[in-house]
């Protein structure tokens, strides 16, 4: 599909340049050797997104322990952005009303890589990530909160 082909012209692209390059030795063992790790990284990347299933919140809400460890796609508006030592939490609302509005909130957590722009509130985004089944929190209000929760391993902000 797609991703092989962007995958086939990604390594071509690190396979020229580096075959090419006019500089011979130790730089260049360096540089193919960044440029393999690269397209291990973006083939892993795409080989998991493929295994992820889109999951509307009643599927994950309804039988959390059914969809536990399973590899799965949401998309939804950023409701609240916590950060913690390079981790984040956010809540994420994912169900996409009539108006275009978003409700049904889930809760997530990501490592950001290197270099990611920051995920703000009212991001539009798309999580590929692992479900982790029920995550239950007391609110600032004391009160007890159980949201699916989701190990996200890849996030794109789109808006």
């Amino acid at each position: 599909g797609i991703t092989g082909l962007i995958l086939g012209i990604i390594a071509m692209f690190f396979s020229f340049v580096f075959i090419y390059s006019p500089d011979n030795g130790t730089k260049n063992v360096i540089q193919n050797n960044t440029a393999n790790e690269i397209v291990e990284e973006v083939i892993e990347e795409s080989s998991f997104k493929n295994e992820c299933i889109n999951k509307n919140f009643e599927e994950l809400a309804r039988n959390p322990e059914k969809v536990k460890g399973t590899n799965v796609k949401v998309n939804g508006e950023v409701i609240q952005v916590t950060d913690y030592n390079n981790k984040i939490e956010l809540r994420v609302n994912i169900t996409k009303e009539e108006y275009g509005y978003y409700t049904d909130t889930i809760y997530v957590t990501y490592v950001p890589k290197a270099g990611e722009d920051k995920i703000l509130e009212d991001d539009i985004v798309t999580i590929w990530g692992i479900a982790e089944g029920d995550y239950s929190y007391t609110s600032i209000m004391g009160s007890k909160v159980t949201l699916p929760k989701i190990d996200a391993k890849y996030i794109e902000i789109n808006k």
